[in-house]
């Protein structure tokens, strides 16, 4: 007969992979509101597009970053939201959203 510890223990790792996920999407969520509530539109052009590999699967990400002038005329370059609407090329043009003061919360605006 299992006690009650060993049946909560065998969760555990449930338990925290779902704790972990919750807080990921919320902080996604409030970082979407943050960007929507009081973002910033502007041209912006992708300056580089970094691809890895993952280790031991045949799986390849591309992270793309973009470069815009700030509401002070200051240049900037930041990584973009990994769920792009478009695919784009290095030197190409899209509408963007920043946060003024978190110049890292950029993200594509639908066309």
């Amino acid at each position: 007969m299992m006690s009650f510890f060993n049946v909560h223990s065998e969760m555990l790792p449930f338990l925290l992979a779902a704790a972990l996920l919750a807080w990921r999407l919320s902080l996604y969520f409030y970082r979407s509101r943050q960007i929507d509530e009081g973002g910033t539109d502007t041209d912006g052009v992708i300056t580089r597009i970094e691809e890895s590999h993952d280790a031991g699967q045949a799986l390849i990400s591309y992270e793309m970053y973009v470069g815009w002038h700030d509401e002070n005329g200051f240049y900037r370059e930041s990584r973009l939201s990994r769920k792009l609407l478009h695919h784009y090329e290095e030197g190409q043009q899209l509408r963007i959203r920043y946060l003024p003061g978190r110049y890292d919360l950029v993200r594509e605006v639908s066309r």
